[in-house]
């Protein structure tokens, strides 16, 4: 990503000055805006004495952002907060028809490029929503939406942004707001180390939780497939996976097969050089699959190739969960829980080789394999329970909320 300079605070009230006026725009110009006539604005059921939380996400097919919010709806029930949920999605996907969701048009028809009108819109109807629905915590899960919210949010909404990746760039940017979640150290030391307004921040570390799948699924006989689960764009490393399985002794590539699981922009591109570099019939490509931990039970390892820096990756949670060990790039965030040769192999981002090396290691060494599953299940049920998860991203909305209000009120006495 394109490291950019500081942007003054001057350049975020003018991005908010902007959508303010948009706000008295006619219907009538509204409808005839060509891409975003089919703005989907939700009225959302409203509770009397429940905490309402609206989760802001820049865009959303699948994957695990997705399934992280909708552990989170799902836990928070429990607890009576009320939870919705605002995205960019494409055309037809199933978030669409639920009642609780909120459509942004945040980027163009293909989800490809942001769209600057469509942000100046977004801000609008998101703030009318928080506005409408006395929504009380904010809470955002991308760069790019802390901007779109910032400057959406009311003097009585908190906000609280959940870091998801490690970046070194937009660090200096002025609208990340005071309550902010790291799902790992590392992902905690990357964020206090890059952005400039960290030091002011309340910065907590919630561990994402994982469901647990009964023991009875969790490495069953026929470990025979190596797996890998996520989307198919370049950031991924999936190319590095198809050279690394290609430079596999024949015999093993016709023992074990390489199954992928997901979808995305470069699956075209990955299946051609699939069929190039690689015993064909033993490389499965299956598309998307919303439970992908139906292959986990039969699978020797998952194999997490990211090139760059990336977030914890859910999958390999859902992989620890099912007793499953995994592979992974030897980035920080990843070499935290990996804990490499307890739970699964470590190989150097890219490399080919290493990555061969040790998808050799792992056909050859089986009940070590199994021993690396065995403690991956051990470390998610000690350190990524649900229940861990819930209660402390409660703690934080909590706090956030009592500092909007302290704030207002304090705005109240002096004004």
């Amino acid at each position: 990503m394109i490291d950019v300079p500081f942007l003054p605070s001057s350049c975020f009230h003018a991005f908010r000055r902007a959508f303010i006026d948009a706000v008295s725009v006619s219907a009538h110009t509204r409808r005839n805006r060509g891409s975003l006539e089919n703005l989907r604005v939700c009225v959302f059921p409203v509770g009397s004495n429940v905490m309402r939380v609206l989760h802001l996400v820049n865009k959303l097919t699948y994957g695990g952002i997705l399934r992280h919010v909708e552990d989170l709806t799902d836990g928070m029930k429990r607890h009576g907060v009320e939870t919705h949920l605002a995205a960019w999605v494409p055309q037809g996907h199933s978030l669409l028809q639920r009642r609780n969701f909120l459509y942004l048009p945040l980027y163009n028809h293909s989800g490809r490029r942001k769209s600057i009108l469509g942000a100046l819109h977004s801000a609008r109807v998101l703030r009318e929503t928080l506005r409408r629905e006395n929504i009380d915590v904010l809470h955002m899960h991308s760069r790019y939406v802390t901007m779109i919210g910032s400057a959406a949010s009311l003097a009585h909404t908190a906000r609280v942004y959940t870091v998801h990746s490690l970046f070194s760039d937009l660090g200096m940017l002025p609208w990340y707001p005071h309550h902010v979640i790291c799902p790992n150290e590392a992902t905690r030391d990357s964020f206090t180390n890059n952005v400039r307004a960290s030091h002011n921040c309340d910065i907590t570390v919630v561990r994402h939780g994982i469901q647990l799948p009964s023991l009875r699924t969790a490495n069953a006989d026929g470990e025979n497939e190596i797996l890998y689960v996520g989307r198919l764009v370049p950031e991924k490393g999936v190319d590095v996976l198809l050279r690394a399985y290609a430079l596999l002794p024949e015999h093993i590539q016709h023992t074990i097969r390489l199954r992928i699981v997901g979808d995305g922009p470069e699956r075209v591109p990955l299946e051609e050089l699939s069929r190039s570099s690689a015993s064909v019939g033993q490389v499965h490509f299956e598309g998307y699959d919303a439970d992908p931990t139906r292959f986990m039970c039969h699978a020797l390892a998952l194999v997490f190739p990211s090139k760059e820096l990336d977030s914890l990756g859910y999958v390999n949670l859902e992989a620890f969960a099912c007793g499953l060990p995994v592979i992974a790039s030897d980035l920080p965030q990843l070499r935290e829980v990996l804990d490499h040769g307890k739970a699964g192999l470590l190989f150097r981002p890219g490399d080919v080789k290493a990555l061969a090396s040790a998808l050799e290691y792992a056909t050859k060494h089986v009940a070590e394999m199994r021993r690396f599953g065995r403690h991956a299940r051990a470390f998610v049920e000690r350190e990524h329970s649900m229940d861990s998860m819930i209660d402390g991203t409660l703690e934080v909305y909590h706090r956030a909320v009592a500092r909007s209000k302290s704030r207002e009120s304090a705005k109240e006495k002096t004004g």
